[in-house]
């Protein structure tokens, strides 16, 4: 018996060795107008104008506490998402601000192939 506990402290140590509890990676949330996007937005990014933003939308963007960068054109429409999100319970929101400073930071994040 004293063995068999072994075994199982053992599997359970290795299984707690070998489980990557990574960060899940961040919702690049895109809050401008559907022009706006259409005519550029950030890969993978998901558009929800900072109008639209309500408690049934919030609900698929997944758990509360999961990170999400926020961003507009030049910053007013990401503060607003920023506070609506914070209202509804988001805890890990990051407001980007301008489109050209998310981008950045993306790409730094997100390097193509061969860089």
């Amino acid at each position: 018996m004293r063995n068999l506990h072994r075994v199982i402290v053992g599997l359970f140590l290795l299984l707690g060795l070998t489980t990557v509890t990574a960060e899940p990676e961040p919702l690049w949330l895109d809050v401008r107008t559907v022009d706006e996007y259409n005519a550029d937005h950030i890969d993978g990014s998901v558009l929800l104008p900072h109008t639209n933003i309500n408690r049934v939308s919030a609900m698929a963007l997944g758990e509360k506490s999961d990170p999400i960068y926020v961003y507009c054109r030049s910053g007013r429409r990401s503060a607003i998402a920023l506070k609506t999100l914070e209202e509804l319970g988001f805890t890990n929101v990051t407001n980007l601000g301008a489109y050209r400073a998310a981008q950045q930071l993306f790409y730094q994040k997100n390097p193509a192939p061969g860089e």
